[in-house]
């Protein structure tokens, strides 16, 4: 197998530009559903998951809209157990 490497001055993604006016907006909505979201301080210092979604942030306006769903001590997100903690959602 030959594995070629490519050099680039450019990052292979960009970061993620969030729209401030999608992210209200975004925030607007769901709290007529009674969610609660942190000061814009307190969601600024949360650690971000990763994404491919920053180029195409660049392109047309984007959020990471992030919400918490609560779930048992030891139950990890991405697993069947999650899964069926979360289908009660639906």
């Amino acid at each position: 197998m030959n594995i070629k490497v490519l050099e680039s001055s450019k990052n292979l993604t960009e970061d993620l530009v969030q729209n401030a006016p999608l992210a209200e907006r975004y925030e607007s909505f769901a709290r007529q559903f009674g969610i609660e979201f942190p000061s814009r301080q307190e969601q600024e210092g949360f650690p971000l998951a990763s994404t491919d979604q920053g180029d195409v942030s660049y392109e047309i306006p984007a959020i990471q809209a992030l919400f918490r769903i609560d779930v048992p001590p030891g139950v990890g997100n991405h697993t069947p157990a999650f899964a069926d903690v979360c289908s009660w959602l639906m």
